[in-house]
């Protein structure tokens, strides 16, 4: 059986509840603003290029691209018509 230690001997840092999703959120406008800024010179996949120039997620690096272009809500697919 594994013991658990309730007493760590390293402390582990708390976030607010929210903490990773703002921060997740910051580096998206950070990323939607260095796309938009630059669309034209961003080295071609652009996905791959934001997750490593910014850290980001694929997802997040979709949303970046959105919020760029100036897409209100950032966490939902266009619309297909």
């Amino acid at each position: 059986m594994m013991q658990t230690d309730l007493k760590p001997d390293v402390a582990v840092p708390r976030l607010q509840p929210n903490g990773w999703r703002q921060a997740a959120t910051m580096a998206i406008c950070e990323a939607a603003q260095w796309y938009a800024a630059n669309r034209g010179a961003c080295e071609r996949p652009i996905i791959p290029t934001l997750r490593q120039r910014f850290g980001l997620t694929a997802h997040e690096a979709v949303c970046a691209i959105r919020a760029s272009s100036g897409t209100k809500d950032l966490n939902t697919a266009p619309a297909v018509t």
